[in-house]
C-alpha cells in the first residue's frame, strides 16, 4: 500500500512536495469504508487531486510513473531514463538532481526508498524501513553517494553478494543489481513496485495491459462481466485473429504498412469485437457482432481501462490514473470511486486519479482528507495542497466553494481576446 510519494524538482514541481494517502483523525460520517486500518496505519483507498491546466496535477502522477520506469529500466539493463526533466525556469533547479522517494507498506514492513537522479546518473540512493508495529524505529539499510555504497545491519549480506566486484553502474540503481544478485529484500521492494501501477491518459498504455488478458478465459470473463455491469448493452467480448483476407475486405493489401502485414501473416494482428442483442420483431434472436473501435468513446475507454480496475482490486495495488474522467459520465465517475471505496474493496486496493469534473467534489464521495489541489504561483512552480489545510465543515458544499475560488487551484481568466486581422 502507498503511504507517501515525495517529488522534488520534476517538471513544473520544483520544492519538494509530498502527496500522503495516511488518513487524518478527521472523522467523515458515512464514509466508514474509504479508509482502513492495518497495524499502526490508517490508509485512504482513494485520492483525487483538482487544479486548473497546466497546474502541474498531471505531473505528479507522472513523476509517480517515472520512478517506476527508472526500476523497470533498471531491471532491463537498458538505463534509458527518458523524460526526467528538471524545473527549467530556475537557474540553479535546472543543475541539480530530481528526487523520487516513495513510502510504502509490503509484508507488514514499512519501507521508504528513493534516489536522486541528474544527467540519467544515480547521485544518490537510499533505504529505510521498520516494522508496522507500534513502538518500532525507523532503521537504514544502505546510503548511497554516487559509487560510494555504505550498507547496515542485514543488508550487508545482501552487498556481499555483489562484494567482489563493482556490479553498479554509475547509472544504474543499487538496489536493482542487489535484487538480479537474490537480495531477498531488495527483491521485497521490487515486488512492491509490480503493484505501482501508473497510467498516463493515452489509450495505448491501457490497450496494452488489457488485451494480454483477454487471451485468459478467466481474466476475459472477469472483463466481460465488468463491462456489462456499466450498461453498454453489450453481452460479450472477444478477441480476433485478424487474417489477410480479412483485411483486404476492408483495404487494399497494398495499402497496409509493412509491420501490420508483416505481424498479420505471423499471427500476432487481433480485433476486439463486442457482442450486442439483435432483435426481430421484437425477439431474440442472436448477437451482432461490432468493432471496439465503433463504439462511443466512454466504452472504448472503459473497456481499455477495465483489466487495470480488476487486477487492482483482485490484488490489492495501486492504481493511478491521468485524466480517468475523460470520456465518462459523472455517474460513470461516481461508481469507480465508491467501487474502490466500498466494501468490495476487499484487499484494500487504492485508486489516484486527476480530474477535473467538480461535480464529484462532494463529502458524500471523499473525506476531505482524499482530495488535494495544485496551482502554479508567479514562478512557474506547482503547489501542492489538501482540502483538509482549510476549516471546511461537514455541511459545507465543497463544489460550490471550489468554484468561488475559495480553495484556490483555479484557472484565473479575465477575458478571452480573439483577433481576426
Amino acid at each position: 500500500m502507498l503511504i507517501e510519494f515525495t517529488i522534488k524538482n520534476f517538471s513544473s514541481i520544483k520544492d519538494e512536495i509530498v502527496f500522503s494517502m495516511e488518513s487524518t483523525k478527521y472523522k467523515a460520517d458515512n464514509l466508514e469504508n474509504n479508509n482502513f486500518k492495518l497495524g499502526t496505519l490508517e490508509l485512504l483507498k482513494s485520492a483525487v487531486i483538482f487544479g486548473p491546466n497546466a497546474s502541474g496535477k498531471s505531473n505528479i502522477l507522472l513523476a509517480m510513473k517515472k520512478m517506476r520506469d527508472v526500476i523497470e529500466l533498471s531491471l532491463s539493463n537498458k538505463y534509458r531514463y527518458s523524460g526526467i526533466s528538471a524545473f527549467k525556469f530556475d537557474v540553479e533547479a535546472a543543475n541539480e538532481p530530481t528526487k523520487f522517494e516513495v513510502k510504502f507498506l509490503y509484508q507488514n514492513v514499512i519501507y521508504r526508498y528513493g534516489f536522486k537522479i541528474l544527467n540519467k546518473i544515480i547521485q544518490e540512493e537510499w533505504l529505510y524501513y521498520k516494522k508496522n508495529e507500534p513502538r518500532t524505529r525507523e532503521s537504514q539499510y544502505f546510503q548511497r553517494n554516487l559509487q560510494n555504497f555504505t550498507n547496515y545491519g542485514e543488508y550487508k549480506k545482501e552487498a556481499n553478494l555483489i562484494k567482489k566486484e563493482n556490479k553498479t553502474r554509475e547509472d544504474a540503481l543499487y538496489l536493482v543489481v542487489v535484487a538480479e544478485f537474490n537480495g531477498h529484500i531488495s527483491q521485497n521492494i521490487i515486488n512492491w513496485f509490480e503493484t505501482f501501477n501508473a497510467f498516463s491518459s493515452l489509450h495505448t498504455d491501457f490497450l496494452n495491459y488489457t488485451l494480454p488478458k483477454m487471451r485468459n478465459e478467466v481474466d476475459r470473463e472477469k472483463i466481460v462481466n465488468f463491462v456489462q455491469s456499466a450498461d453498454f448493452g453489450i453481452q460479450d467480448i472477444k478477441e480476433n485473429k485478424l487474417s489477410i483476407e480479412d483485411m483486404s475486405n476492408k483495404v487494399d493489401e497494398k495499402e497496409l504498412p509493412n509491420d501490420v502485414l508483416e505481424s498479420i501473416k505471423k499471427g500476432e494482428a487481433v480485433s476486439i469485437e463486442t457482442y450486442h442483442p439483435k432483435y426481430s420483431n421484437n425477439k431474440f434472436v442472436g448477437l451482432e457482432p461490432m468493432s471496439i473501435g465503433d463504439e462511443s468513446d466512454g466504452t472504448q475507454k472503459f473497456f481499455e481501462i477495465s483489466g487495470a480496475i480488476i487486477e487492482a482490486l483482485d490484488n490489492g495495488e495501486i492504481l493511478i490514473i491521468d485524466e480517468l474522467d475523460n470520456s465518462f459520465h459523472t455517474r460513470m465517475i461516481e461508481e469507480i470511486i465508491k467501487l474502490f471505496n466500498s466494501e468490495r474493496n476487499k484487499k484494500n486496493a487504492q485508486l489516484i486519479f486527476v480530474s477535473h469534473n467538480t461535480n464529484i467534489l462532494t463529502q458524500s464521495i471523499f473525506r476531505r482528507d482524499q482530495i488535494w489541489f495544485t496551482e502554479k504561483d508567479i514562478y512557474g512552480v506547482t503547489k501542492l495542497f489538501s482540502l483538509i489545510d482549510f476549516g471546511t465543515r461537514k455541511d459545507t458544499s465543497l463544489q460550490k466553494n471550489y468554484l468561488a475560488g475559495k480553495y484556490g487551484s483555479i484557472p484565473v481568466i479575465t477575458k478571452l481576446e480573439y483577433s481576426n486581422g
